[in-house]
């Protein structure tokens, strides 16, 4: 979190366990050249996001209409992670939705459910250790569904280790979500399709324990008469 206005500097702060100690550099994204944008415009200026009890300095916001909001950066293998707040500016519209979507090198590394706006804004940590091209994607649910939609205080960081990300890699049917944990989970939601009528699903769960990773895939069996 930084000043009014975000100067074109690197941050720099120092974290350590023990006696080592590994210097971390932040990086503001919506200082960096774009690579290309679509539908979407950077700000350099503090808003509210939420419910307006969260401030932000920067964002990276879509403008609406019907299509996705996209902004791509070059890494260049330059950093090891990046760190938004996804939600919706202060006092957007009730009754829109999007999801926000993290990709790299053409591989999606994170999905969000479906965020609408007033909801609490949510914080994407994601790793992209050698990574080339970024690109930040807000996919509307609706029409209008992007306009306020916002990635605030985008950053990038680089010298963080597990400690810093420590996520869980959930693919639920081919969908892909990190979760910022703060420690393992004990448990995940398992989603299915809602269909009319009476259904019978086989729910296959295989978790990865040391590289903190669940991979659910959800089969239908049956449908009842």
């Amino acid at each position: 979190m930084i000043k009014h206005f975000l100067l074109g500097v690197v941050l720099a702060l120092t974290l350590g366990a023990g006696s080592t100690a590994a210097e971390v550099t932040k990086t503001p994204v919506v200082n960096m050249p774009r690579e290309a944008f679509e539908n979407a415009v950077w700000d350099y200026n503090r808003v509210k996001m939420g419910k307006g009890d969260e401030s932000v300095a920067g964002s990276i916001q879509g403008l609406g209409g019907a299509h996705d909001a996209v902004m791509t950066y070059k890494l260049d293998g330059k950093f090891d992670a990046f760190e938004a707040r996804v939600g919706y500016i202060t006092g957007t519209p009730e009754g829109r939705g999007a999801v926000f979507e993290v990709w790299a090198d053409g591989s999606c590394l994170y999905t969000s459910d479906t965020i609408r706006s007033g909801e609490t804004p949510e914080l994407v940590r994601v790793p992209v250790t050698k990574m080339q091209l970024l690109q930040l994607r807000i996919r509307p649910d609706r029409y209008e569904g992007t306009h306020g939609a916002a990635w605030g205080e985008p950053y990038l960081y680089t010298g963080v280790g597990p400690d810093f990300l420590n996520t869980m890699v959930i693919n639920n049917n081919g969908r892909i979500q990190r979760l910022t944990t703060g420690s393992r989970l004990n448990k995940v939601e398992v989603t299915v399709p809602l269909k009319p009528g009476n259904h019978e699903y086989t729910v296959k769960v295989q978790y990865d324990e040391k590289a903190n990773r669940v991979d659910i895939e959800t089969v239908p069996i049956e449908s009842a008469p």
